[in-house]
């Protein structure tokens, strides 16, 4: 049906049974899940219906449900499944299924989902969410995210009142004081933030450095940036490869550009980058950033790429008060010979995990996970079990059961 505001509706799609999901696809054409013929349906422009999936592998859909394109046209639906076909349905198991842009495939994406529900996409299109709030044999969800999901996940869960342990990402600061090992700090600085292209929960994106070293450390953390060697994750001799994709290129440009624009520079990178032979990359300069304030975008809000923002610092009170100043608390490193002093900031520091005179340290045997916007529950080590595990107190009165009339007990 259409309906304008005002009027009555009217018929748009007249041989669709039980149309359930409905959008939109990049030439403005409706694509349908339809309930009961148990297919995901085309409305071309031209009136006609176009079936873009009722099998997959010879096995019949149950009854799609929800359905959403993707920027490049491919199409995701969500088939629920259970137990309630008739026998004489040949049908897949529940699940989340892709078409792909020609509709020349269509592949099963999340197979484990009982009651599959509704689909969104995050703004980059790098993350498919879908909504199975019916699973009750579940009983507690672990979820990497950024805050605004982790809210989400939060709120479908107070309903059915399940266990929650979020990790969702930080704005981690990476601090050197003057008596470094400047050499030691450029490569921990360096490798904090562009290793794996930013794209890190951990990543130290904001390195706060003595004033009176800021200069001579910076020099070296631009050497190394400017030097980086981009290309293929596949090839050994990459140092760093593309973002995951171009939505998300542009939003990790526009927090350079934001920074430039509020008064910081730009030291080394900040472009995009084209790599021979890998044209339709997502490569993006790494980028270091002077002059940044913490009260900056940049400072302030997770970029989730190659970008690092440097701000000065002059006493100890100003340095926690900058690093603490962020709505994250994940992570964070110290810079230091004065191993008294380390452990001194370490317990002044807001954040999950603190690394000292190294960066990105884990063990299977050592709790890591984050505080305020960061999240909270551990992963790894012993208090990574405590979401899943309940204790059970049971009390037994043995007064009563004392013997009478000749009958034995045993204790």
């Amino acid at each position: 049906m259409k309906y304008m505001p005002g009027s009555s509706p009217t018929v748009a799609m007249e041989k669709t049974n039980e149309a359930n999901g409905m959008t939109r696809d990049q030439q403005g054409r409706l694509v349908s899940a339809e309930h009961l013929t148990r297919r995901v349906t085309r409305y071309e422009s031209d009136g006609s219906l176009t079936v873009i999936a009722n099998s997959f592998q010879g096995k019949r859909l149950l009854r799609p449900n929800d359905v959403i394109v993707k920027s490049d046209g491919s199409i995701y639906f969500t088939d629920p499944g259970g137990n309630a076909a008739p026998e004489e349905w040949d049908v897949t198991i529940s699940g989340v299924y892709r078409v792909s842009p020609d509709l020349g495939s269509i592949s099963l994406i999340i197979d484990d989902m009982v009651r599959p529900n509704g689909l969104a996409f995050s703004p980059d299109e790098s993350t498919l969410y879908v909504a199975d709030t019916r699973r009750r044999h579940v009983r507690a969800y672990q979820m990497q995210a950024n805050g605004t999901i982790g809210k989400e996940i939060m709120r479908a869960a107070v309903d059915v009142l399940k266990r929650v342990t979020l990790e969702l990402g930080g704005k981690s600061p990476n601090i050197v004081f003057a008596d470094a090992d400047l050499e030691a700090a450029a490569s921990g600085a360096f490798g904090g933030i562009f290793f794996n292209q930013g794209q890190a929960c951990v990543a130290g994106s904001r390195l706060f450095v003595e004033a009176s070293i800021a200069d001579e450390l910076v020099e070296q953390v631009v050497q190394r940036a400017g030097a980086i060697r981009l290309g293929s994750g596949l090839d050994p001799e990459t140092q760093m490869g593309p973002l995951i994709s171009a939505n998300h290129r542009t939003r990790v440009r526009s927090y350079v550009d934001s920074a430039a624009e509020q008064g910081a520079e730009v030291a080394v990178g900040g472009s995009e980058a084209t790599i021979e032979g890998l044209e339709g990359g997502f490569f993006l300069e790494p980028t270091v950033l002077t002059g940044v304030r913490n009260d900056m975008k940049a400072a302030r809000e997770e970029i989730f790429g190659p970008v690092l923002a440097v701000i000065p610092w002059k006493d100890e009170d100003e340095l926690i008060a900058l690093a603490n100043g962020s709505d994250y608390g994940l992570a964070s490193g110290i810079w230091t010979s004065d191993v008294s002093k380390a452990l001194r900031v370490a317990e002044r520091l807001d954040a999950g995990t603190v690394w000292i005179n190294t960066y990105g340290m884990f063990d299977v045997a050592v709790p890591f996970g984050g505080r305020k916007h960061s999240g909270f529950g551990k992963e790894l080590g012993e208090e990574a079990l405590e979401p899943y595990l309940h204790s059970k107190s049971v009390w037994v009165d043995l007064t009563a059961a004392v013997p009478q009339s000749g009958q034995g007990i045993t204790r």
